[in-house]
């Protein structure tokens, strides 16, 4: 594996192996986040049940992870603004994801402001 992390937390454009010199970009870290929140969110990683190299080509095929059912203690609204940004956070079109602004400002109107 090229350098930059587990295959299952990178964004489609990153595991192609199309591109010999691997560049992460603002979008491509957005989507990273997206999954790591959902880590956090559920105490483990993006498709449990497999190995990276099948997240990997899921995540190609524009699959994502379900939502979770696990309660994290927030208000149902809140959990369900938060599945929505991550939605928006790991489309499969880098250019339509959410820009890093824009996700700290949801992330705030959700959950209160960061210090």
């Amino acid at each position: 594996m090229r350098e930059g992390g587990r295959l299952r937390f990178l964004a489609p454009e990153l595991s192609t192996g199309a591109d010999e010199k691997f560049r992460t970009t603002p979008s491509s870290d957005i989507f990273s986040f997206s999954l790591t929140i959902l880590n956090t969110w559920t105490g483990e990683a993006p498709f449990p049940k497999h190995n990276d190299w099948w997240a990997a080509a899921a995540i190609q095929e524009n699959r994502r992870p379900s939502r979770p059912t696990i309660n994290i203690g927030l208000p149902l609204e809140t959990e369900q603004e938060l599945w929505l940004l991550l939605v928006d956070m790991w489309a499969h079109d880098a250019s339509s994801r959410p820009l890093t602004e824009d996700v700290h400002r949801r992330l705030e109107g959700s959950l209160g402001p960061f210090s």
